[in-house]
């Protein structure tokens, strides 16, 4: 379920008007580590009871910390939390039942942090979301 899940979240962001490249932590797609990309990784989905899953995200923007300003980073990052707190505009619910399978019951914002570690900017964006799988 996490590789479909992070497919839901790729496709959303995609779809929901992100420029920026776009990948999966499960996928062994290559992407030029000289740019700025979003990489969705899903590192678990806790079975809680009956259909109910508890999904963590995490939504990584990352790149070259002498790619472009901090600001510009900054500006990625932030374009994603908007997204995520306009979740319910913007299709999350559609492309998890598409890709995932399952019903969306809820999201929220675990935690937001950004760092510099090995020359390379990293902001990272924790969410956890509730699924009902059908």
């Amino acid at each position: 379920m996490n590789a479909h899940v992070e497919n839901a979240f790729a496709d959303w962001l995609v779809d929901a008007g992100v420029t920026t490249p776009v990948h999966t932590g499960a996928s062994a797609e290559e992407f030029d580590p000289e740019r700025l990309a979003i990489i969705v990784s899903v590192p678990d989905v806790e079975h809680s009871a009956g259909p109910l899953h508890r999904a963590t995200v995490n939504l990584i923007v990352s790149g070259p910390s002498y790619h472009a300003t901090l600001q510009t980073n900054r500006d990625t990052a932030a374009s994603i939390r908007a997204l995520v707190d306009d979740h319910a505009a913007t299709g999350l619910a559609d492309s998890l039942d598409d890709h995932a399978g399952a019903t969306f019951g809820g999201l929220w914002v675990r935690e937001s942090s950004e760092r510099i570690e090995e020359d390379r900017w990293i902001h990272t964006l924790t969410v956890v979301v509730g699924l009902v799988q059908a």
